[in-house]
Parts: structure tokens; sequence; C-alpha cells
């Protein structure tokens, strides 16, 4: 449906790159966005649990850490 679910928020300072990920989970979207935003529970019917999706992201943030390092070794 085109609607948003989540973006890479990313700031440069000092020579450094802070990325961040924003997901809507639970949100309860505003009026003024309900044609161009949704959460993830909206699509699912259900309530999201956020611990268990960092811990997600997180195991695979490392796995995919870890396969980019094997492959600098090389």
């Amino acid at each position: 449906n085109k609607k948003k679910l989540c973006g890479i928020l990313t700031v440069i300072k000092k020579e450094k790159a802070i990325v961040g990920i924003g997901i809507n989970t639970n949100n309860i979207t505003p009026k003024t966005l309900k044609n161009k935003a949704i959460s993830l529970n909206k699509i699912i019917n259900k309530k999201i649990n956020n611990k268990s999706i960092i811990n997600s992201l997180l195991k695979h943030f490392e796995f995919y850490l870890l396969y980019l390092k094997q492959l600098d070794n090389r």
C-alpha cells in the first residue's frame, strides 16, 4: 500500500556517521499521516513485542558484521 513502515536515520558529526533505524511497531498513526504511514501491528493485527524485534535485529546485525569481517580478512 506504499505506506512508510520504517526508516534509516543518519547524522554526520565530527567526521563520524551516526546511523539509526526507526520502525513503526505499535504506533498510533496521527490522522495527518494515515495515508503515508503505518505500524507493524496494523499490518499483522497483533501487538508487537519490541524487545523481540530488537533482539532479532541485533542477531542479524551480528551475523552480517561477522560475515563482513571474514570477507575483509581474505
